[in-house]
């Protein structure tokens, strides 16, 4: 039985490395508060939590923990 699959896959380039941001904005307003460079494919979403919190990951392995309130 042969697959067939529609779509693409995205191959990195090996010498440039893809780069974004996770960036906090102001429900009210859309300003952005904060921006936190990710030095990898950006991987996923993001988490906050009640206690401040903001967790994300990278597509290198990186887990990031950020203070919601500074991106620090």
């Amino acid at each position: 039985m042969g697959h067939d699959f529609l779509g693409s896959v995205y191959v990195p380039d090996p010498v440039i490395r893809p780069t974004g941001a996770l960036k906090a904005l102001d429900p009210l307003t859309g300003a952005e508060k904060w921006s936190f460079p990710y030095f990898s494919n950006p991987n996923g979403g993001a988490l906050s939590t009640a206690g401040g919190l903001v967790f994300a990951g990278e597509s290198d392995g990186n887990f990031i923990a950020l203070d919601a309130r500074t991106g620090k």
